[in-house]
Formats: C-alpha cells, structure tokens, sequence
C-alpha cells in the first residue's frame, strides 16, 4: 500500500484495510510535520 499525503493535513487517521467486506487489519498513523 502506497499513502500519498498531499492533501492530508497533520493529525490521527485511523486505516481500516477490508477485502471482499471482511475487515484485514486496522491501524493508526500519525503525520506530523
């Protein structure tokens, strides 16, 4: 997975990566600048 964060301001995001409706993982991911 490739996140290109041009448009993302700093802050929390919270990923949730699904396949055919079932949830894989879930993650949080800090940007800072």
């Amino acid at each position: 997975m490739t996140l290109f964060r041009e448009n993302l301001p700093s802050g929390l995001y919270f990923l949730h990566l699904t396949q055919d409706n079932r949830k894989i993982t879930t993650n949080k991911l800090i940007i800072t600048d």
